[in-house]
């Protein structure tokens, strides 16, 4: 038998909540590739290309799993390079996730205004959403 699990919309709304707090007054963090295994890997060979600090409360109210962060104020690219992914961290730094970064036509989890960072270019975040797994 095929083993199935799937959470109700209570439980993943919970989920995201915790999530949520969890990033409360924490930090994202964007990279370049190489994207590591798993967010329990250090980003190794990636540069750090902008880091910015979530709002407490850092999202709204989930809505059937799905969690959006307050708006975060644009930054500055630390470095040159092409944004690939992000990690989410709490306020000690301790990770909470990874996910992709890329223009809106992408369909990633963070949406950036250009991925082709220049040293000292400003950068905004377009939109940023969490989505709890349902299965």
């Amino acid at each position: 038998m095929t083993r199935i699990m799937r959470y109700s919309t209570p439980t993943t709304n919970e989920q995201s909540s915790l999530v949520s707090t969890l990033l409360d007054g924490g930090r994202l963090r964007i990279y370049t590739d190489p994207v590591p295994d798993s967010a329990d890997h250090s980003p190794a060979d990636a540069d750090l290309l902008l880091e910015l600090q979530f709002d407490s409360p850092a999202f709204d109210a989930p809505v059937g799993g799905i969690i959006t962060a307050h708006p975060l104020p644009p930054g500055y690219a630390m470095t040159t390079g092409r944004a690939t992914w992000y990690r989410a961290l709490q306020q000690d730094g301790t990770t909470v996730f990874d996910g992709t970064v890329g223009l809106a036509s992408d369909n990633p989890n963070l949406v950036l205004d250009q991925v082709d960072l220049q040293q000292g270019a400003l950068v905004t975040i377009q939109g940023f959403q969490y989505t709890s797994p349902q299965q």
